[in-house]
């Protein structure tokens, strides 16, 4: 059973919003958060699979990069290294989004949910900066793998051996 929670975040994203050029965007729809969420978690694993960190870092924010150069993202994400952590079998769910997403008044979309997989739960909360060409890029992560119960979510389902194993 594994337990482990990384967080990446920068410290004044108010103060950030205006220095990276933040732009007001509209809510994603839920298959383009589905996709981004996706999307930030299989890079983020692939990255910690290959301790190969450009990529990861070439799709984040400018301020993300900037504080979280490759080198310090293999050094922060180590114990996910260590314990052999494979989130791949999130592709076979959807996330569940809670709290609901939202643009904050600083303009950075926060997304914060799970993934039911077995034995653990994958947790994210993920914060995106708006760029001039439209998209949203990564300025904060959050990942948490638990059992649902320590995550403080009821399941109400005991029977979980069909569903794909997250870290083995």
């Amino acid at each position: 059973m594994h337990k482990l929670a990384i967080a990446l975040s920068l410290a004044g994203l108010a103060a950030l919003a205006s220095a990276t050029g933040a732009l007001a965007q509209s809510m994603p729809g839920q298959l383009a958060r589905e996709i981004m969420i996706k999307a930030t978690l299989m890079t983020f694993n692939d990255a910690n699979l290959t301790n190969n960190y450009t990529v990861f870092d070439a799709l984040a924010s400018e301020p993300f990069a900037k504080q979280f150069p490759p080198e310090k993202l293999s050094e922060v994400f180590k114990s996910f290294r260590d314990q052999d952590i494979d989130l791949a079998a999130i592709t076979a769910f959807k996330p569940v989004e809670t709290p609901a997403p939202m643009i904050d008044s600083d303009g950075f979309l926060q997304m914060a949910g799970y993934f039911e997989t077995t034995p653990s739960y994958v947790a994210y909360d993920m914060s995106f900066v708006g760029g001039e060409d439209g998209s949203w890029r990564i300025i904060g992560l959050n990942v948490h793998l638990a059992p649902p119960e320590e995550l403080g979510i009821d399941t109400g389902n005991t029977d979980t051996a069909e569903e794909p194993v997250v870290g083995e």
